[in-house]
């Protein structure tokens, strides 16, 4: 168990650029934005590792440069869209994450508990077929290519923890353009928007720190702090 959970943490866990943000989408509507914790890097990349709880959350990729900030609706219209379908296979997730780390190790530690284990090999592989039945059926709906999904088919199949990632790696595949700022913007209630606007100034402050003064990147990220500050007034 331990090293289907260590299985389970490493695939699940994302290498983040410093100018990269994830949108994590919840049910009813609700979304957040994470910025990685800069403490945590590796290979020079920052180290996020999303909720293991909540393994049918759809997480995105956003990446952002100090520029002109533009409001783009496309970006949230996609991820909505797309978020609609992902959650649809939420319940099967959730029937593989306690096949997989409450009736297998049950099954280890009881008497005759080898019909346990057979029963909850037999849910997991089920329910992991019928997800990436939909997720085939709605894969051009979602845009995910036939190269990707066939990865991700081979590795649900061949490694049981990483099925539980079929949701983040189906999310993290779309492409989103949009300014970062005015996504969340768009996305977020008032008070998430104004508590990640105040990280969001930090990461931004950070990369200021390191640029040489006056060069044509600090007064781009100058600027664009100066533009993204002005939300918070």
């Amino acid at each position: 168990m331990c090293v289907v959970t260590l299985i389970y943490i490493y695939d699940a866990a994302l290498l983040l650029y410093r100018n990269e943000v994830i949108v994590i989408a919840k049910f009813r509507g609700r979304y957040d934005v994470k910025i990685g914790n800069s403490d945590l890097t590796f290979l020079g990349k920052i180290l996020f590792i999303p909720n293991l709880f909540l393994p049918h959350q759809p997480l995105y990729r956003l990446s952002w440069e100090p520029s002109e900030r533009t409001a783009d609706v496309i970006g949230g219209e996609i991820i909505e869209a797309t978020k609609q379908r992902l959650l649809g296979i939420a319940p099967y997730l959730w029937v593989m994450f306690v096949s997989l780390f409450v009736l297998l190790p049950f099954g280890l530690y009881i008497r005759h508990g080898l019909i346990v284990l057979l029963l909850s090999a037999l849910w997991f592989y089920t329910m992991t077929i019928m997800a990436l039945v939909i997720i085939f059926i709605e894969r051009k709906t979602i845009g995910v290519s036939n190269s990707h999904f066939s990865a991700i088919c081979f590795e649900s199949l061949i490694c049981a923890p990483c099925a539980l990632n079929i949701t983040r790696k189906v999310s993290l595949a779309v492409v989103i353009r949009s300014e970062v700022a005015e996504l969340s913007k768009e996305i977020l209630t008032p008070s998430s928007y104004t508590n990640f606007i105040q990280s969001f100034l930090s990461v931004i402050d950070s990369q200021i720190l390191m640029e040489t003064e006056g060069s044509p990147r600090f007064e781009k990220l100058r600027s664009y702090r100066l533009s993204i500050s002005r939300e918070l007034t």
